[in-house]
């Protein structure tokens, strides 16, 4: 299935994605919301990295279900970054959520041969 893409489609995508960026980002310190969980986990991330304190099994909830542990991995960069604030891992999800769109839009084009 080929498909030809117009420029005018292309830049109104490029907007879009644009304003779904700005509005992910923009006062997130303000909108996100966290509870107990999140500052347990910011702990456990703090004693991954400093203390080097590493763990193969995740967090685990009030009803004992455990969870990987590699959310904590690929959260560990962003708070450090931003030297432990619960912000940091907010900004990591989101940034994690564009990167799987990105992923994702990148596969569909290649799968069905769309040309830009």
């Amino acid at each position: 299935m080929n498909i030809k893409i117009t420029k005018q489609a292309l830049l109104l995508t490029f907007i879009c994605i644009l304003a779904l960026l700005l509005s992910r980002f923009i006062m997130i310190d303000h909108s996100a919301r966290f509870s107990w969980d999140e500052s347990d986990d910011l702990v456990r991330m703090h004693q991954i990295f400093i203390n080097k304190k590493i763990t193969l099994i995740g967090p685990m909830n009030k009803n004992l279900k455990l969870f990987g542990s590699l959310t904590y991995y690929m959260l560990i960069p962003f708070a450090a970054f931003y030297n432990f604030d619960p912000i940091g891992p907010v900004i990591a999800m989101g940034f994690y959520s564009i990167a799987t769109m990105g992923i994702r839009t990148f596969i569909i084009i290649k799968y069905y041969s769309w040309k830009v």
